[in-house]
């Protein structure tokens, strides 16, 4: 029943048709539809594009509209936004879901956004955007989406801190606001670093290399409040000397507590997903707590996760399923569980065999 529709369309133009599903979930937040379109080619189907279409609480509900339209060769995706009954940006506070396209929100800057499968990057990205002319256009992307839009700004290429300072106008910070996590590191463009740092839920990055210096862009990460974002770090997993960017999250569903590792990557100037992985989960005074790192390996650096120590639980005693019911890859369990490694295939990163 939880199964709307189920299509087979070609949406990558490669002669091959994938399968569509509209999907509703379930939690103790509500409710919510995807569409997602699955990759048949391999030996077991591969999600490769999701967006959210409709999201319900007690309070009421969202609806987005999607459309697929176009020729054979060039298919398009566009989603847009709908109609919203007993929510508005002043009670709405359910996060993005995990690694598919958030939902278009009436009150957001976006009112239509087109996918297209983009054959160099093996992915759906963003083709196109339109602003929603009922909010003033001064930000980039709120939503944990695949893209976001520059925002022009007119300073002097080399005034990093200026474009900090837009930013903070741009969102109605106050100017002496200070990020709650900083970085420095080359996470896009040329050789020079970028600087990310953090404003509430807002992951801003800016750097004299980056959009020619003139830009800021930042990100909304998928949270609830500000203080469930609980790290940042940066290394390059992927190997083309830019490192990646990872945040490790806190989402709570019901009395359970999770801690999900994110890892995004710049493609050309968009921000991409390329990993979500469960590092920590608590129920009242037990948990797990999975020990993560990046660690060299053949001379490059990868991301490595081990079981840790559980506190209150055992093997008789855990009172979940092992596997994953989501889009996140699951909690490694340390009385069946070894160590793992990630690599990246060329769009995400991949879990690898244990390894001792």
């Amino acid at each position: 029943a939880d199964v709307g529709d189920a299509v087979m369309t070609d949406l990558t133009g490669d002669g091959k048709p994938e399968l569509v599903l509209t999907l509703r979930q379930r939690n103790a937040l509500g409710e919510r539809e995807i569409f997602q379109v699955f990759d048949l080619r391999g030996e077991h189907a591969r999600a490769i594009f999701g967006v959210e279409t409709r999201k319900q609480t007690q309070q009421g509900f969202i609806e987005a509209v999607l459309e697929v339209r176009g020729a054979k060769a060039r298919r398009e995706i566009v989603v847009r936004m709908g109609r919203a009954q007993g929510l508005s940006a002043d009670n709405y506070q359910e996060s993005p879901a995990t690694g598919v396209a958030a939902i278009l929100l009436p009150w957001g800057p976006v009112a239509e956004r087109v996918f297209a499968w983009d054959t160099t990057s093996q992915r759906m990205v963003v083709v196109r955007e339109q602003q929603n002319p009922h909010v003033a256009a001064a930000h980039g992307e709120v939503a944990a989406t695949p893209a976001a839009a520059p925002v022009a700004v007119p300073v002097a290429a080399s005034n990093v801190s200026a474009l900090i300072a837009a930013f903070k106008q741009a969102r109605g910070l106050a100017p002496t606001a200070s990020p709650r996590l900083s970085e420095r590191a080359n996470v896009a463009e040329d050789a020079r670093p970028e600087a990310l740092q953090l404003f509430g839920s807002d992951l801003v990055v800016v750097g004299e290399g980056f959009r020619g210096g003139a830009s800021f862009f930042y990100f909304g990460l998928p949270v609830r409040a500000p203080s469930d974002v609980l790290q940042l770090f940066t290394g390059d997993v992927t190997g083309d000397g830019r490192s990646e960017i990872f945040v490790r999250v806190r989402t709570q569903v019901g009395e359970v507590q999770r801690e999900i590792l994110l890892g995004y990557t710049f493609v050309e100037l968009a921000l991409a997903p390329i990993l979500a992985v469960e590092v920590r989960r608590a129920l009242g005074a037990a948990s797990i707590s999975n020990v993560v790192s990046l660690v060299r390996a053949a001379g490059r650096v990868v991301l490595q996760i081990e079981p840790g120590l559980a506190d209150g639980w055992s093997v008789q005693t855990y009172p979940f399923a092992s596997e994953a019911s989501d889009t996140t890859a699951p909690l490694l369990l340390p009385w069946k569980d070894r160590k793992v490694r990630y690599d990246y295939d060329g769009r995400r990163l991949v879990r690898q065999s244990g390894h001792d």
